[in-house]
């Protein structure tokens, strides 16, 4: 077990050499202090790069890597289009349009036209998830998921309205009224 750090050399060593002299507590036997201080001052240093060789060291040892040749998961991911993706809130933040994308594996595949929301109620847009779930099934799941339906999605991603592929029927208003 290593020998416990002594708390008034590690304050000695911090202090510059001629007042760490003034201390009582330093000695000249065997440069005793003298080597303590420089042992203090480096340890965080030596002990660093010990760390990293020898996590180096384990890396090396750990031999070669492989991957499983396993069947590519199909996966629907839903695709929601709005003006404050970063701070999306549910039942706060207005839905622009929802979309679904189709990925096997980390391969795009097939990408649905964004169904736009506006003017839809919140129970109308909520009944389109499971519609787009039902829809790329009767597409796609005799082709990319061995027959099986999409039972669910992925997960979700938001996006912002700018990177919907649907204009935004307002847009063409407002760029019209700024003029």
């Amino acid at each position: 077990m290593a020998r416990p750090v002594n708390r008034k050399c590690i304050e000695c060593a911090r202090l510059p050499i001629a007042e760490a002299r003034q201390r009582l507590c330093w000695t000249d036997e065997r440069q005793r202090c003298h080597k303590r201080r420089s042992h203090y001052l480096k340890r965080g240093d030596r002990n660093t790069s010990r760390r990293v060789q020898y996590r180096s060291s384990r890396s090396a040892q750990a031999g070669e890597s492989f991957s499983l040749s396993t069947h590519p998961t199909a996966s629907v991911i839903l695709v929601i289009y709005s003006e404050q993706p970063h701070r999306f809130k549910s039942g706060e933040t207005p839905v622009h349009a929802i979309g679904a994308e189709l990925w096997v594996g980390s391969e795009f595949k097939e990408q649905m036209i964004p169904e736009l929301c506006y003017g839809k109620r919140g129970d109308e847009v909520a009944l389109l998830p499971p519609l787009i779930l039902e829809e790329f099934s009767q597409r796609f799941a005799q082709s990319y998921n061995q027959g099986r339906r999409f039972q669910r999605f992925a997960t979700k991603v938001h996006r912002h309205i700018q990177d919907c592929p649907v204009a935004n029927p307002f847009q063409s208003l407002s760029s019209s009224a700024a003029r």
